[in-house]
């Protein structure tokens, strides 16, 4: 899994992706889950450019991820939120 975002936002996208990761477990890609969107497959994202993180959880066609995501739904938005808030 792996959060697109611009240089400036490295570390909060590390941090909702650990978050991922402790929750549904999904291995981290590119530099400890976050990815410039300048190396991106996606090219140049209006959502980013404007300072967003697009957060990709998992392969919708990873059955076993797809079902981890639906058993953990509450506990991953709960994780995620905390990275956000800097909470541990």
């Amino acid at each position: 899994m792996e959060s697109i975002a611009l240089p400036s936002l490295r570390g909060i996208s590390q941090r909702i992706s650990a978050a991922v990761l402790g929750v549904l477990g999904s291995p981290l890609r590119c530099a400890g889950g976050w990815i410039d969107q300048s190396a991106s497959a996606r090219g140049r994202l209006a959502f980013v450019n404007a300072g967003g993180v697009i957060v990709e959880l998992f392969f919708i066609t990873n059955a076993a991820e797809l079902a981890a995501y639906q058993a953990n739904k509450q506990r991953l938005a709960q994780a995620v939120a905390d990275a956000i808030a800097g909470r541990p």
